[in-house]
């Protein structure tokens, strides 16, 4: 039992491998309406998920998130935390300004195996405004080989029709030995 299981498991890793890698872009956005002030008493939690994303087949492999922000007035220590993960930075102009992150450059792709990018912005002194947050790159998926085009309905008929009269002839054959 414990062969069968053992050859079992690596044969459907190795017919996963065969199945060839199609790429699928990312293209979540997340856009508040209103947009959402953020002080350090106030924090904001959001989520990315991607669309057509599963976990069992999927890998992400490029992810940048880009957060727009705009300044309320004064200086602000402004903390992004993706999944864990914290980028930090001082202050942002009047006019929406927007910051992009690399997550592979960040060494935290891995966080996306699930599919969603959790993140929570906060300040540690002043406050600013959180306009939008999107996530662009690209995963792979692994899609089922569709197999052959099906017969269409005349080839099987003929090919059933050919099937039936190489019985009878065996059949014959059969009765006169």
């Amino acid at each position: 039992m414990r062969k069968f299981l053992a050859v079992t498991t690596v044969a459907a890793g190795v017919a996963l491998g065969a199945l060839p890698a199609v790429a699928a872009p990312i293209n979540s956005l997340f856009d508040p309406e209103p947009n959402i002030t953020i002080t350090t008493d106030a924090p904001y939690s959001y989520s990315h998920t991607i669309a057509g994303f599963n976990p069992a087949t999927d890998t992400v492999v490029s992810a940048i998130i880009r957060v727009t922000l705009t300044d309320d007035g004064g200086p602000e220590h402004i903390v992004y935390n993706f999944e864990g993960h914290i980028e930090e930075q001082n202050n942002t102009g009047n006019a929406a300004q927007t910051y992009s992150y690399n997550l592979g450059d960040l060494n935290i792709l891995s966080t996306l195996a699930d599919g969603v990018l959790h993140v929570t912005l906060s300040a540690t002194s002043g406050s600013y405004i959180f306009n939008s947050s999107l996530l662009t790159g690209e995963y792979t998926t692994r899609v089922a080989d569709p197999g052959p085009d099906p017969v269409p309905e005349p080839t099987a008929l003929a090919l059933f029709g050919a099937a039936l009269a190489g019985l009878g002839i065996i059949r014959r054959k059969g009765r006169r030995a």
